[in-house]
Formats: structure tokens, C-alpha cells, sequence
């Protein structure tokens, strides 16, 4: 999602966060916290809280570009402190570094419905 080690957005990852924009703003009533996680790789350990910071700032910022609103959005980088694998090979430590979002007020079954394509939409 991020270029390289830093928090800007590839290109590759805008229709994936355009498709979460035409989702929050279909249901305003639904707020979101940006959750950006990190590997426990012992060179960028004591710097991944603050960039995973910076990549989830970078998410909230996108999508506040396209329209949502800021106050439905809370950002936070929690580092390695919630690995998703063990972080034993280079495959696992991948799945650690990511961006989830959080809907606290919705249930599984209500996520997911949210997130599926409406028809006729992008």
C-alpha cells in the first residue's frame, strides 16, 4: 500500500481506497478507525509506532480528500504490538505490515454487507 518504508500511498492501492470513500459515504452513520500495523523487524522496531502513525494519517487523509468526513475518522499506528502471523520468514513479517479499518459500532455481519459492491456502482 505504502512506498517503501514510508507513508505515501502507491497508486496501485487508490482503487481500493476509492471503493472504502464510496462505502463511508453511502453510510454516514458508520466511524472508522484506521489501524496501521507493523513487523517486529529489530532495525525499524523503535521507529514503526511512529510510522505506522504516519501511514494511517496518510489513509485518513486520503479519505477526508474524497469526501468523508474527518470526524467520523480516528487514525492510530500500533507498530508490531498486533501481529496478524508469527514473524518468522519474510512472508509472515508481510502480513504484519498492513492497514486494517475498525468499525467499532458494527457487527462482523454488518461489515461485511457494507463493504460488498452495490450494483451499479464502481
Amino acid at each position: 500500500m505504502f512506498e517503501g518504508e514510508g507513508a505515501t500511498i502507491q497508486p496501485q492501492s487508490h482503487p481500493t481506497l476509492d471503493h472504502i470513500v464510496d462505502v463511508l459515504l453511502r453510510h454516514p452513520h458508520v466511524d472508522i478507525e484506521i489501524r496501521a500495523h507493523s513487523d517486529d523487524d529489530p532495525v525499524t522496531r523503535n521507529q514503526a509506532k511512529e510510522l505506522t502513525q504516519r501511514q494511517a494519517e496518510s489513509v485518513l487523509n486520503y479519505l477526508v480528500v474524497h469526501g468523508v468526513e474527518p470526524t467520523r475518522l480516528l487514525a492510530h499506528g500500533y507498530g508490531p504490538t498486533m501481529p496478524r502471523a508469527a514473524n518468522d520468514s519474510p512472508a509472515q513479517r508481510a502480513l504484519n505490515r498492513r492497514v486494517d479499518l475498525h468499525a467499532p459500532a458494527l457487527d462482523q455481519d454488518t461489515r461485511l454487507c457494507l463493504l460488498k459492491p452495490t450494483p451499479g456502482t464502481k
